[in-house]
């Protein structure tokens, strides 16, 4: 591995980071930014991995993945895998240190449910969710705010952290984007109705856990290669469906699970609640609202 100084450079160009976690409307927040014209998101791709997995390829390796802007657009990644990283922040802290830092809020225990049905979607994890509930489980992990969000606001001070209500995206999708645009910098534009209502990245079953697995082992190494394009067009072909699954739905969880982790991430909820006045009272199976959060 690199040290830092050896991939970093200047980029002299506004920059924010939507650091997730996973399974916090963040690619709705993708497809509400692409078409801003103050903004260049990575080209043909959601997420870039650089400052957690491609991080020796260097910085020119990470600028190649933007389109050529003029110097007053703003450069936005949503990198869903940054959140619970202590590394991460100190790889972004030191590349863009006066970047704003984007965190989404979720109900945690609801979002480390849709997390885990969405690791076990693409082979990652085959074991029940009630038997991986420990610290050490990316689903658990990406739910401790109160862990997380301080690191963040030390690293880079409250003033530059902004830390969004994910759940009112399922009550008021325009507050919601009106928020999303506030906490990048730039100003609003109008919201597609369409994106409003659709539900995006919704959990299913993959046809054989060890196919999925085997399907994203390869997906990674295209990733490594920045084969993007090719990704793309296999994401949408009928293989994807029939590797991870195509029946859409709410997934449900036994009361035993729930408690356990009710009980767990009981100090989450509370820390949301008194830092940032945010009430994750969205959950997918006790009370849908509006739009489903799925993604």
């Amino acid at each position: 591995m690199k040290n830092i100084s050896d991939v970093l450079a200047p980029v002299d160009r506004p920059v924010s980071i939507v650091v997730g976690p996973e399974k916090t409307a963040t690619t709705f927040i993708q497809r509400l930014l692409e078409p801003h014209p103050d903004l260049v998101l990575p080209d043909g791709i959601k997420e870039t991995f650089f400052f957690d997995r491609f991080f020796a390829n260097g910085i020119g390796w990470y600028q190649a993945r933007f389109a050529p802007a003029a110097p007053h657009v703003r450069l936005v990644e949503v990198g869903t895998g940054y959140f619970a990283s202590e590394q991460v922040i100190t790889r972004i802290k030191h590349s863009f240190p006066q970047a704003r830092i984007i965190i989404c809020a979720r109900d945690p225990v609801e979002r480390a449910i849709s997390h885990y049905h969405h690791r076990r979607r693409y082979g990652y994890v085959n074991a029940p969710l009630g038997a991986l509930l420990g610290p050490d489980q990316d689903h658990i992990r990406a739910s401790l705010y109160s862990l997380y969000c301080p690191l963040w606001e030390r690293a880079f001070g409250p003033e530059q952290v902004h830390v969004l209500d994910a759940g009112l995206l399922g009550r008021d999708p325009a507050r919601f984007a009106n928020s999303v645009f506030a906490a990048i910098g730039v100003d609003p534009i109008a919201l597609d109705p369409a994106l409003a209502v659709q539900r995006i990245n919704a959990a299913a079953s993959p046809g054989n856990y060890y196919v999925a697995r085997l399907a994203t082992w390869a997906s990674n190494q295209f990733k490594r290669r920045g084969w993007y394009a090719l990704l793309a067009r296999l994401r949408g072909s009928v293989l994807h469906a029939v590797i991870y699954g195509s029946k859409p739905g709410t997934p449900t969880t036994d009361a035993p699970t729930r408690r356990a982790l009710e009980n767990l991430l009981a100090g989450e909820r509370e820390f949301l609640a008194s830092r940032y006045g945010i009430e994750p009272a969205e959950t997918n199976e006790r009370k849908p609202g509006p739009r489903a959060l799925s993604a």
